[in-house]
């Protein structure tokens, strides 16, 4: 609880914190709360969607940590939130492809628009996969 306490403004180590107090078994917040909701809301004065909100991104930071240089990790909760569906859809490994063509300093809109355009090209991918396949079968009996 000291970490959350001390350290609001570090997304990483209070989602961390937070979903320590929530994922452990029992949960650590049901000494002192019956929810988790209540619980940040009168500790910290949060709602339980922000508390999820940091522990999704300390998650991706976790995620990708390992895999790019530090100047590429996510600077803010909204940037890493930006790239957690990107890491869902297609793994660690595009996100991480992704984070290097963006280069430090982006912003959690450039990651989202990102995202999409990895999707669009994994589909258009797909699909020049199928033409290949099917230009190979004749059609005329």
């Amino acid at each position: 609880m000291a970490v959350v306490d001390r350290s609001l403004s570090t997304f990483a180590e209070v989602g961390r914190a937070l979903a320590e107090l929530h994922d452990t078994t029992p949960p650590l917040y049901r000494v002192t709360h019956a929810t988790f909701e209540t619980f940040c809301r009168d500790r910290w004065g949060m709602t339980s969607r922000f508390a999820q909100y940091q522990m999704q991104a300390a998650k991706v930071v976790r995620q990708i940590g390992t895999k790019v240089p530090k100047e590429l990790l996510p600077q803010t909760e909204t940037q890493a939130r930006a790239i957690a569906p990107l890491i869902e859809k297609q793994g660690v490994d595009a996100a991480v492809e992704v984070l290097k063509g963006l280069g430090p300093d982006t912003t959690a809109r450039a990651i989202a628009a990102a995202d999409q355009l990895h999707v669009f090209d994994d589909q258009a991918y797909q699909l020049l996969n199928w033409v290949t396949v099917l230009s190979s079968f004749s059609f005329v009996g």
